[in-house]
């Protein structure tokens, strides 16, 4: 795969990072965007091992760095501001290949990739821990999900404070289009497992795309 990082303009808010990671000697089956979480951003294990792992696969994908990441700030942009960087990915992805373009994101990446998908058409979106609620409450901020048609994989570790399995499910089952449920056993809101756990971190990440990309394949475009 060829690795790519360059500068990104999002309007009104100066540059920002981006890596697109593009599939070598085979046809691209389609384009991710992938959105990174609040405190991290677009260098996170878990978002460069899924960008891999679906490469191998023969989706493209970009990586991006939120604006007030790019700050080294903490404190999230205006919900416009950064719906505007997703989307600036997308159009970038979207110039650079001749596939359906999907959008993916972690933590906030993923609510805003959902925001996005409100009124930009999109064949799919993956997340990759879905802030459902707060620790120990009830889903809220979830009723657009509910009207948005493409389809939604949700990967969801079984120990995640913010997105319980079954509180998530229930939510969904007012959702009358496909949505899929992938339990991370152990995992966190990352994904990470508890030391003592036999498995390699990047085998759960690089298992988090494999599945990711037969979801693709089965529902994609």
């Amino acid at each position: 795969m060829s690795n790519c990082r360059f500068k990104l303009k999002v309007p009104g808010d100066g540059e920002v990072s981006a890596a697109i990671y593009m599939p070598e000697n085979e046809d691209v089956e389609g384009g991710l965007v992938i959105a990174h979480g609040q405190m991290n951003d677009l260098d996170h294990p878990l978002l460069v091992a899924f960008s891999e792992g679906l490469g191998e696969r023969g989706y493209a994908s970009i990586r991006f760095n939120f604006p007030y990441r790019e700050r080294g700030e903490s404190a999230p942009d205006k919900r416009d501001v950064l719906m505007a960087a997703l989307r600036e990915a997308r159009d970038d992805l979207e110039s650079r290949i001749e596939a359906p373009i999907y959008l993916a994101g972690k933590s906030l990446g993923a609510r805003v990739a959902s925001y996005v998908a409100e009124t930009d058409k999109t064949p799919g979106l993956i997340y990759l821990g879905y802030p459902i609620h707060a620790p120990g409450g009830e889903p809220t901020r979830y009723e657009h999900l509910m009207e948005i048609e493409a389809p939604m994989l949700f990967f969801v570790g079984d120990r995640d404070p913010y997105c319980d399995v079954e509180k998530l499910r229930k939510a969904l089952e007012q959702r009358q289009h496909l949505s899929t449920v992938q339990i991370v056993d152990k995992g966190d809101h990352s994904f990470e497992v508890p030391e003592g756990d036999d498995r390699p971190q990047q085998i759960i990440y690089h298992e988090i795309a494999a599945v990711a990309a037969d979801w693709l394949d089965e529902y994609g475009l």
